[in-house]
């Protein structure tokens, strides 16, 4: 790996950057060379180091401890990434699942509208020591196949439960990032005793909303009646004016390759959805938020359900993305408390 070493240590500019590969060649992980040499490469073309390193999943640096997780260790699992076909619709739903059978916790990440479950990769990485991670594409989102009559917060609450059926899940801490906050709600109903807590990622912002007559209906009007101006300006308000370029670019890219069908069905579900604060308020585990600090939200209404609610420091609506350190202690605390 002579030739390789020679190109890591022309980033001597980089002190950051040379002590990870320093490591990454005193452990003699060879076969990373490809790996390293993809990260050369991404740098060389002007991207930030840290962002390749962080936000793209190659290496990560979780709960701000110097504890380096390799993506490769989930990508090369044998069994990993798994499919299920759903009874009541036969659609196929994609989903990863990682971490110790014996784990006390299974951890249950649902992703948001016209996103993906590569978005918890972050949090993938950081817990798959302690817990069993399960990370879920929705209907008609991701590697998941399309073709369903209707995409509603109850239908893709059955994705959910169709994964943890599979998977003999019985004690689930539900982890849902905005549409997916929606989502788990919903699939608490479903799996009563088998869930442990939740916990919403920058959601929950209007519980006490009738959708159909409140916000989520004016967001859907504007997708039936202009849907490429629409999805333009409703992508870019998620972003704050600090969220990293790449980062906005990756999951902008993401979203608006959705096919259509799946965003405006997905937004006419939650437009046509129930009121969510007596289903929040009702169930008896623990609740928590940890949400972007800055943006509207009804704040009494999520304590008045009896959630927990804390604040990031970033205004992006990504907050387990621009902020995973910051997510990933929150989340850990909170886990810290369930097993209590």
């Amino acid at each position: 790996m002579a030739s390789g070493k020679a190109g890591l240590w022309s980033f001597k500019k980089s002190h950051w950057m040379k002590a990870v590969f320093s490591r990454l060649l005193s452990q003699s992980l060879y076969r990373l060379k490809p790996l390293v040499n993809q990260v050369y490469l991404l740098v060389s073309e002007g991207i930030s180091p840290e962002f390749v390193i962080k936000s793209q999943g190659l290496l990560y640096h979780p709960i701000c401890s110097v504890d380096f997780r390799l993506r490769w260790r989930l990508d090369e699992r044998n069994g990993m990434n798994r499919q299920i076909s759903n009874k009541f619709d036969e659609i196929t739903i994609e989903y990863e699942v990682d971490g110790p059978s014996s784990a006390p916790l299974n951890l249950v990440f649902v992703h948001g509208w016209t996103c993906n479950r590569t978005h918890w990769r972050a949090q993938m990485l950081a817990f798959t020591d302690r817990y069993r991670v399960i990370a879920i594409d929705l209907a008609g989102h991701g590697e998941s196949s399309l073709g369903r009559p209707e995409y509603s917060m109850p239908a893709f609450a059955r994705d959910v439960e169709a994964v943890l059926d599979r998977e003999n899940v019985q004690r689930a801490v539900l982890i849902g990032h905005s549409m997916g906050g929606m989502v788990i709600l919903h699939a608490c109903r479903l799996l009563g005793d088998r869930v442990v807590g939740f916990v919403g990622a920058d959601t929950f912002k209007y519980l006490r909303d009738d959708p159909s007559t409140g916000k989520q209906f004016e967001q859907w009007q504007l997708f039936v009646n202009d849907y490429d101006s629409a999805i333009a300006s409703v992508v870019s308000n998620m972003f704050a004016e600090t969220t990293p370029d790449e980062l906005r670019k990756t999951i902008t890219e993401g979203m608006i390759s959705a096919a259509t069908e799946v965003a405006i069905g997905a937004m006419k579900g939650m437009a046509d959805d129930i009121p969510l604060f007596d289903l929040a308020a009702g169930l008896d585990v623990p609740k928590y938020a940890f949400n972007a600090t800055g943006r509207p939200m009804d704040e009494s209404a999520v304590r008045d359900a009896g959630i927990e609610l804390q604040y990031l420091p970033t205004n992006g609506h990504f907050v387990m993305n621009e902020d995973p350190e910051g997510f990933n202690r929150l989340l850990n605390e909170a886990l810290e408390k369930m097993l209590d």
